[in-house]
């Protein structure tokens, strides 16, 4: 399939998603298996990619900075949480 092929696939509408939940607890590599297992990607490629502290501000500045969900190189306390709107 060519570059343009993919392009035109996705404009139309061409597209799926598959479902993959990461639970609370689950190690990078608990992850990796799970990924390799429902045949999404190799154990391997995700761990490196995992590993690679050069995808952390990219990631954070296409995804997670327009969530609601950040990221704390440090651990977070309960001073760190925002109060809920009543």
């Amino acid at each position: 399939m060519t570059g343009r092929d993919v392009f035109w696939k996705l404009a139309n509408g061409q597209v799926y998603q598959q479902p993959f939940t990461v639970r609370e607890g689950e190690t990078m590599f608990d992850i990796a298996r799970e990924l390799e297992a429902g045949k999404f990607m190799p154990a391997g490629d995700f761990l490196y990619a995992a590993a690679d502290p050069t995808l952390i501000p990219r990631f954070l500045h296409q995804g997670l900075a327009r969530s609601r969900v950040s990221f704390s190189p440090r651990p977070m306390n309960s001073l760190d949480i925002p109060p809920q709107a009543n």
